[in-house]
């Protein structure tokens, strides 16, 4: 089990709840096991009521559809601590053309760049809230160089990495 926020004084509660070793302040949440339990059959399982239930969700966004503008943001939150966040990647993951995902985002007031920023910032919070580890590892792990996640950070939030930790980490508390 992989947990990204920092570690507690006392971990023996999560693995007993998880039934295996944790550790703590990873870059994501992840629950690690073999591959071949992926073709295991599940007990109970009812292939009648799953393909209702996948018609019900078909039903569902083809009436109330996420906004493209939400698919990139899903896509990006779990791409940007991997590096593979550009625009090329993304429209690929979303079956579409770079330019037609930069047009649509466009018709929906906001741009790639713009999503991009705000799912950055969202993370470094997360990291910096929740974690203990250092300003410098949040910044390369979001891909910018120290003084440029510190200007960044500033532009988002109107104060420093640090000191926003400081005001609001949970960690340090």
């Amino acid at each position: 089990m992989l947990l990204a926020h920092g570690r507690p004084a006392d971990v023996r509660p999560y693995e007993r709840h998880f039934r295996a070793p944790v550790r703590f302040e990873a870059k994501s949440n992840a629950l690690e096991f073999p591959s071949r339990w992926l073709s295991q059959p599940l007990p109970g399982a009812d292939p009648d009521l799953r393909r209702r239930l996948q018609e019900q969700i078909a039903h569902l966004d083809s009436v109330y559809g996420a906004s493209l503008t939400s698919q990139v943001k899903r896509t990006l939150r779990a791409t940007v601590i991997t590096g593979r966040c550009s625009v090329e990647a993304t429209a690929q993951k979303l079956n579409m053309h770079r330019r037609t995902l930069s047009r649509r985002l466009r018709s929906e007031g906001t741009t790639f760049e713009t999503l991009l920023d705000e799912v950055r910032y969202e993370t470094a919070r997360q990291f910096l809230g929740h974690t203990q580890m250092p300003v410098r590892a949040v910044a390369h792990m979001l891909a910018y160089a120290d003084a440029a996640f510190t200007r960044a950070f500033r532009r988002w939030s109107g104060t420093t990495p640090g000191r926003w930790r400081a005001a609001n980490g949970t960690a340090t508390k």
